[in-house]
């Protein structure tokens, strides 16, 4: 989290008015337009100023928060949390590509502002994907402004890239009733394309670093219950050579309806059970009575991990 951030200009002026007027804001803007570091440059000085921060993590691609198919949360009340930059809540969507797990997230996005609201956060920020263009850009993104309320939306645009979304904002009023206010902001001079070989390298390391101190652990079939993109899943017949789960996918693993535990890699099966490779603690996963299975196969990174 360390790192020097130049601030655009409008940038310091909006942290005095996201801090007198708090409440939830949510970031929209293309790939590459500097979402992310408009995010870390209102948390470090929010902060400074003595606000407490929920940071909601809604880039199932490349999460700076969590890691790639999940959203997630933290709250920061001082500077000396950023330290400890990691998620305190997840929400496992099983899928990096937005457009294919539009409903999931748009629930884990409010599941994560949910758990912000709890923990009585000032502010929450919400960073959002890339996706803003067509139908697909359009429906994701009103679909959270609808279920988190927002009091300010934070616009970084190039050139008029947003209007089809702001646009079709405008009749949405937020939970306070006041009106939701639009920050219309252009990209930092630093924020630049980050090319498809850094990104990758950049998910490759966040795998390699969650799963650097896992052990493989077995769940018994009749302790718990699988679910892929929502649904409840029969997994014998899923794991069939044409079925939906294949070795090597990324998995959640839950506890109750809403909290996610961790993350594991589907390993395989025994006659009593489903084997997962997790940094889980033994401990907790005890706890673990549901195992989401995702589309996000996690070969390359085994591959990786045994070189």
């Amino acid at each position: 989290m360390e790192m020097q951030i130049v601030p655009a200009p409008g940038w310091a002026r909006l942290a005095n008015e996201l801090l007198r007027e708090k409440g939830t804001a949510i970031l929209l803007g293309a790939a590459d337009s500097g979402k992310s570091t408009l995010a870390r440059y209102l948390l470090e000085s929010l902060l400074r100023k003595s606000a407490s921060v929920c940071l909601v993590d809604c880039d199932v691609g490349q999460s700076v928060l969590g890691l790639p198919g999940t959203i997630t949360s933290a709250v920061f009340k001082h500077p000396s949390d950023l330290s400890r930059f990691r998620p305190q809540g997840i929400f496992f969507v099983g899928s990096d590509n937005p457009a294919k797990s539009m409903g999931g997230m748009i629930e884990g996005a409010a599941r994560m502002a949910a758990l912000c609201k709890k923990k009585k956060a000032d502010i929450t920020l919400v960073d959002t994907t890339g996706l803003i263009s067509g139908w697909a850009g359009k429906a994701l993104k009103t679909g959270k402004v609808r279920r988190l309320k927002p009091r300010h939306i934070m616009a970084i645009e190039r050139k008029g890239e947003l209007e089809q979304i702001l646009s079709a904002m405008k009749a949405l009023p937020p939970e306070d009733g006041k009106g939701v206010r639009v920050h219309r902001l252009r990209p930092s001079e630093h924020a630049h394309n980050t090319g498809r070989l850094r990104r990758a390298s950049y998910r490759e390391k966040k795998f390699r670093d969650y799963f650097s101190g896992a052990t493989v652990i077995k769940f018994p079939f009749e302790k718990v219950r699988f679910f892929r993109k929502g649904r409840a899943l029969d997994i014998k017949a899923a794991l069939e050579p044409d079925g939906e789960v294949k070795p090597g996918c990324l998995a959640g693993l839950g506890w109750g309806e809403e909290e996610t535990l961790g993350l594991g890699i589907f390993e395989g099966v025994d006659p009593s059970g489903v084997v997962i490779m997790t940094p889980v603690s033994l401990a907790r996963a005890r706890r673990v009575d549901r195992i989401s299975f995702g589309e996000i196969m996690a070969g390359d990174f085994l591959a990786a991990r045994k070189k």
